[in-house]
């Protein structure tokens, strides 16, 4: 025998429907609407379904038939200028149109004929009113594909207007959805109970416990449970459908005379919120936000004041989209009202939680208040400024919620990236919270943070913010009880430098979060385990290192199979890299390298029924696509040659801040190990000096790496036209703490000489920053974490297998391509002007070298003037790009190193030679020697202007280039982007 209760469950459970039953059933409410004289409400439920589907910016276009009536459109969109707005990331404003949008609907039958309804609204619609891009049409009746296809064909070419049109199946299955179903309860009278069942455990013991009662109370044990309903269903699609179950059982206690005030208003502020947030739909709420807001006043604690700030947001965002009918003059007076109210509770309290508490909504206040009409970012400014107050007074409170300050924060920088809003401001208050969350919750609490933090800026394609954040997790507040959050930021780590496409970086994480998954041997580490050496695998794919990539992927296929009871490999995300990769692989080898095409071939044949597969797609690739096609394809996709580990020499290429680096090595196990190492820690320190001003020159950074069983070591090679280097590696043995670092600061110290060399910022300056990397920043906890790259490399991809691999193709040439480097626009030379630049300050310095000069020059630069061949190369010279001070600086340069030549080898000391220089510098009156034209050659002019000024000046811009042989044409490269050296004094004439 069936309880009271258990029967009412049983009974509302039996009328859940399936989605298509309930379809059908609103379908069949649809067409009711015809006989009992329902367009009106037809109109409000396309409507409401076009507010929610097609366009928020949707306003009624209905008046009086005297005022013009509706003009065709039952609806139409708005123009919008809430781009500025703090609320410019919600939905309202990312689904509004951005061309204007009419809307029109009916019930009548045949809508679709030559002259029928859709096309009578079209034409009334284009001949009134603004002129629209497209126009939505709704219909009551069910419409055949052709008969639609073709009336939107004909408006088309005789209307000149894009028509889409919603027939009644289209808005029935729509209107299924749990978001969009009260549209049909209220609209066409559908039972609630009827949406299929999807609630399970307290809500629906809740849900069904509510719907016995006869009587409501007013209690407050009642209303928490009705708000903890509310908040649980508004923002899920499939239950906020039980809205409209639920919002009239507030108004009950809104409408209540004998409860406390501050459960009203409690009441009023659900109702406003549930319904904004889960219908977008609060008309007729008008009297009670006045009710609400009629005694503000008289709120006491700092939630009853929060809550009236948020109502009050929500109030003028939502009077900005027309949602209700309150006059913004209303709001503006309320906020007055509120402000004084706050500020009087402030001034009152001295309580320092209660404090903090009233601050923390003042500053929520800044960004809403929409009297002063502030630009946004005064807004953040006032926002982040007040934030900071509650920030200082922290030590001073007790039980005041650090976390919840926190997140709350968070939520709003995530607002703000959605939109593109720089968040550095606010990401400086937020770190100032970590040693009090860390006090209050420990370490693991901070590392969760930047962890959700990490997460966001690779969402927004932040991704130096987010290894960032992930480095900080790793180096200052990383837990060694807490492994798997370690793994998690390893492989987000890895994830991050694949996006900037630094691929041993990323290479290197991929390999650390695999190793700390597999030795920890817990089965719930396993897909973690898998995950790195996915990440692993795709850096081989991508730069061309397909030998090795075939190796690791075995690996990881066969842990699969291993590891996971009957795995799907057709399901699952690694399905890509285990069928289709290894397909275009093979096919490339058959048509490039058909010697080697033998050895992928006899690899594959052990993986079973996967080779078959492969098999299949290799044939299907050749099909679809031509061997010309796919080489072009590869060098669009691939950060590196094809097959670049096959031969006796490898060669790994990579570009960064407008520099090609290239690493030439002995392709044997330890070399390679060791090499990649190298190039992982190099590329981990570029993308940390992306905030930095090195002045890199663009051009060639070329390596040569050799395994060495002394020190590391690096050479310099000379080269004028690239920076070229000797790089001797050695081995990490010892295998002791101490050891491993000397191993890596070794290997950091090789690779910044290597930056230095091509870096222009000053030796003071660069020395300050690389101590800043290695003592403030813990440069080496970036560069490494617990085991290095090439010990990793030789655990995962062993010798005997690399070996077999390189035996058989070391005979054989790689592909006949030149290599080529692909632009690496995550990390692009920087090209703005330099922060120190002063426009003021550079024609000062213009016009004093040119003083100088023609000092020096005072007898011989008119006597040039005078010579007509003279004048046809400053006319070359001009041709070239080169302005006449620099042209008049190197004339001077080379008409001293003439005149001073005899006397140089009279120097008996570098003082003497100093005061010879100066003594030319005194007006040529002085001491005029006669020089002869033949000296200013066009060719050695040339020469002095593309390499030996611009390496000359250099100071004067507070530069400085370490290198014997200076690349003149880069130098002049950066001098011109950087500090206008080809734009500044161009007006000048001097010859």
């Amino acid at each position: 025998m069936l309880h009271s209760q258990e029967f009412n469950t049983k009974q509302s459970e039996a009328t859940f429907m399936k989605t298509d039953e309930l379809q059908q059933q609103i379908r069949f409410s649809i067409a009711q609407l015809s006989s009992r004289n329902g367009a009106a409400d037809f109109e409000k439920i396309c409507f409401y379904i076009a507010r929610k589907r097609l366009h928020d910016n949707v306003l009624p276009a209905t008046g009086p038939v005297q005022a013009g009536g509706d003009q065709g459109r039952d609806f139409e969109t708005f123009h919008t200028y809430l781009s500025h707005l703090p609320d410019a990331a919600s939905k309202f404003i990312a689904g509004a149109s951005k061309v204007p949008v009419a809307f029109a609907c009916s019930l009548e039958k045949d809508p679709t004929a030559k002259s029928g309804k859709i096309f009578q609204d079209v034409k009334t619609i284009k001949a009134s009113g603004t002129v629209v891009e497209r126009v939505y049409f709704f219909s009551g009746e069910d419409i055949p594909v052709g008969h639609r296809h073709k009336c939107i064909e004909h408006i088309k070419n005789t209307l000149n207007v894009e028509v889409e049109i919603m027939d009644a199946q289209a808005l029935s299955l729509l209107l299924t959805d749990g978001d969009l179903f009260w549209i049909a309860v209220q609209y066409l009278k559908i039972a609630s109970e009827a949406y299929p069942a999807i609630a399970t455990g307290w809500y629906q013991r809740l849900l069904e416990e509510h719907r016995e009662r006869e009587t409501p109370r007013t209690t407050y044990e009642e209303f928490t449970e009705i708000k903890a309903a509310l908040r649980h269903i508004y923002k899920d699609m499939d239950l906020k459908k039980d809205l409209l179950f639920w919002l009239p059982k507030l108004d009950s206690f809104i409408a209540s005379m004998s409860i406390a005030r501050n459960l009203v208003r409690k009441a009023i502020y659900e109702k406003f919120v549930a319904s904004l947030m889960g219908l977008d739909e609060i008309t007729g709420q008008e009297a009670n936000v006045i009710n609400f807001f009629s005694d503000l006043e008289t709120c006491d604690s700092p939630q009853e004041i929060e809550d009236t700030q948020i109502l009050l947001s929500f109030c003028i965002t939502a009077k900005l989209k027309s949602r209700h009918t309150l006059e913004m003059d209303y709001l503006h007076k309320v906020c007055k009202r509120f402000e004084k109210t706050l500020y009087g509770k402030l001034n009152a309290s001295h309580n320092p939680d209660t404090k903090a508490a009233l601050m923390q909504t003042n500053a929520s206040f800044a960004l809403n208040d929409p009297r002063k009409n502030l630009p946004f970012e005064s807004r953040i400014e006032k926002y982040i400024q007040r934030m900071n107050g509650v920030v200082a007074l922290l030590p001073k409170t007790h039980f005041f919620s650090v976390q919840e300050l926190s997140e709350r924060i968070e939520d709003f920088m995530d607002l703000l990236l959605t939109v593109g809003v720089d968040t550095t401001e606010l990401e400086k208050v937020t770190a100032k919270l970590n040693p009090y969350l860390e006090k209050w919750g420990g370490r693991d609490l901070v590392a969760r943070k930047l962890q959700k933090q990490a997460v966001a800026y690779l969402k927004h394609r932040l991704y130096f913010k987010a290894i960032g954040c992930l480095h900080e997790i790793k180096i200052k507040w990383f837990n060694s009880e807490s492994l798997e959050q370690s793994i998690d930021s390893c492989l987000l780590l890895a994830k991050s430098y694949k996006e900037i496409n630094l691929l041993y970086a990323s290479k290197y994480y991929g390999f650390i979060a695999a190793y700390l998954a597999f030795k920890d041997e817990k089965v719930e580490y396993f897909e973690k385990f898998l995950a790195g050496i996915s990440a692993a695998c795709d850096c081989d794919y991508l730069t061309g290192t397909w030998f090795n990539y075939l190796e690791l992927l075995e690996f990881l296929t066969i842990t699969h199979f291993q590891m996971t009871k009957d795995f799907d490999v057709y399901q699952h995300e690694d399905r890509y890299r285990i069928l289709y990769y290894p397909a275009l692989i093979n096919y490339y080898a058959k048509s490039f390298i058909p010697k080697i095409e033998s050895i992928i071939s006899d690899h594959l044949k052990n993986w079973g029924f996967l080779s078959e597969e492969i098999a299949g797609n290799t044939e299907e690739i050749k099909q679809k696509m031509q061997p010309e096609v796919l080489k072009e394809k590869m060098s669009e996709q691939l950060f590196g040659q094809a097959f670049n580990d096959i031969g006796q020499i490898r060669v790994i290429t990579f570009n960064a801040y407008g520099c090609n680096w290239s690493f030439e090595f002995l392709n044997d196990h330890v070399t390679t190990s060791l090499a990649e190492e190298f190039i992982a820690m190099l590329q981990i320190l570029l993308a940390d000096l992306i905030e930095d001003e090195t002045y890199l020159i663009p051009g060639d950074v070329r390596v040569k790496i050799i395994k060495t069983d002394d020190q590391t070591n690096f050479i310099k090679q000379p080269s004028n036209e690239s920076s070229e280097w000797l790089l001797e590696l050695a081995e990490y043995v010892e295998q002791s703490p101490k050891s491993l670092n000397d191993h890596e600061y070794s290997y950091l110290i090789a690779a910044q000489s290597i930056i230095s060399e091509i870096s222009l910022l000053n030796d003071a300056a660069f020395e300050k920053l690389l101590n800043k990397k290695l003592k403030e920043e813990n440069l080496i906890g970036k560069v490494t974490f617990g085991r290095p790259y090439a010990e990793l490399f030789r655990y995962f991809i062993q010798k005997e297998s690399f070996d077999s691999w390189h035996q058989r193709a070391f005979d054989h040439e790689a592909v006949d391509q030149p290599i080529s480097v692909r632009l690496n626009d995550q990390l692009p030379w920087k090209d703005s002007l330099a922060p120190g630049y002063n426009e003021l300050a550079a024609m000062t310095a213009i016009s004093n070298r040119i003083e100088a000069v023609k000092k020096m020059l005072s007898v011989t630069l008119p006597l040039l003037k005078t010579s007509e061949s003279f004048m046809l190369k400053i006319q070359s010279l001009r041709s070239k790009g080169w302005l006449d001070w620099q042209i008049l600086h190197a004339i001077g340069t080379m008409a001293i190193n003439f005149k001073a030549q005899p006397l140089y080898s009279q120097a008996k000391s570098r003082e003497q030679l100093i005061q010879m220089q100066q003594d030319f510098r005194r007006d040529e009156k002085e001491w005029y020697v006669e020089i002869s034209e033949d000296i200013l050659q066009e060719e050695r002019l040339s020469m002095e202007l593309s390499t030996i000024l611009p390496a000359t000046l250099l100071p004067s811009f507070g530069l400085q280039s370490r290198s014997k042989t200076p690349n003149g044409e880069a130098i002049v490269k950066l001098l011109s982007y950087r500090f206008r050296y080809l734009e500044d004094g161009k007006e000048i004439i001097i010859f």
